[in-house]
């Protein structure tokens, strides 16, 4: 109903018998007794008001039924978006900044703090959301998304934002050392990628080892190992032993490559010809070419090993 009033087209037509408008839902919503099901029908009336722009009603709505849903409710994390919007348009936006936050959603944080004058950078944002809810599953994302938005500016050729990559790493350094904090190893993780990017290959590499050692999450484990064969491509002294080292390394990844192959991966190949054009398009080897030819090879070729490089 609510997709067709916002319709360019859309125009009232005879009723069905089938409840039409949003004012209906919301009655109906509102009317409904019974505790089984009281979550569910908050949420509808909570989104019905919302769409009808009773951003007040929402709000005493939710006041009076919060403490009735149990912390881990669906329903709850559901509604809890329109709260956060319903606040801010009632005028406080400081509580809803706070809501957003609780939900990892640094994108309204900022998009509420640009509104009333103030400029957050994307960092700030995110720190704001990691002191609400240290353990948000949007951070990660976040972490993502500035992370590449500044490779890729290098990729392109303009200036990074350093003050943006030493506001990460700092915070990134703090959250290795909030207790709240269930999965330590990706932000050590994320320091020791970034401390590398700005060129501090051996404090990565020291980071890094700290990570190895935090509690994770398969996915981040392998971010760990792949990142650990980088990492040594760059510091370890070059010799038999660090050869041998990296013959055991690229075995682990040689295996990734093969066992992730799928058809998308297929399709991409043969059609665009990534392979031979040196395009990104399939992440595993994407960092062995990035290992082996950005680092390795040359390393080979200083320490007069063409040959080997070759191979």
């Amino acid at each position: 109903i609510r997709f067709r009033i916002n319709s360019r087209w859309y125009y009232p037509s005879m009723k069905v018998g089938a409840r039409m408008t949003l004012e209906e839902i919301a009655e109906k919503a509102l009317s409904m007794k019974d505790k089984r099901l009281r979550d569910r029908y908050l949420l509808q009336a909570v989104r019905a008001l919302f769409s009808l722009s009773r951003y007040k009603e929402c709000v005493e709505l939710w006041e009076q039924e919060a403490i009735y849903l149990p912390e881990d409710n669906l329903m709850k994390d559901l509604i809890i978006d329109y709260i956060a919007g319903a606040m801010y348009h009632v005028g406080d936006s400081q509580k809803s900044i706070e809501y957003f936050a609780q939900r990892g959603d640094a994108y309204s944080i900022l998009y509420c703090t640009g509104r009333r004058g103030e400029r957050l950078s994307s960092t700030q944002a995110l720190a704001l959301v990691c002191e609400y809810a240290p353990n948000s599953p949007g951070i990660p994302h976040e972490l993502y998304r500035i992370i590449h938005t500044e490779e890729q500016k290098e990729e392109n050729g303009y200036d990074i934002d350093e003050n943006e990559l030493s506001m990460l790493y700092e915070l990134s350094l703090e959250m290795c050392e909030n207790n709240k904090v269930e999965n330590r190893a990706m932000w050590y993780y994320t320091a020791a990628f970034l401390a590398d990017f700005m060129g501090k290959e051996s404090v990565a590499s020291r980071l890094l080892r700290s990570a190895e050692n935090a509690k994770s999450s398969p996915y981040i484990d392998e971010s760990i190992r792949l990142f650990r064969i980088y990492i040594d491509a760059k510091t370890l002294p070059y010799n038999n032993e660090y050869e041998n080292r990296l013959y055991s390394q690229l075995k682990w990844l040689d295996r990734k490559i093969v066992d992730n192959i799928d058809d998308e991966v297929r399709t991409k190949v043969v059609e665009e010809s990534n392979l031979f054009t040196c395009k990104s398009f399939y992440y595993w080897n994407d960092m062995l070419r990035r290992i082996l030819l950005a680092e390795v090879c040359p390393r080979m070729i200083r320490a007069g090993r063409p040959v080997r490089a070759l191979q």
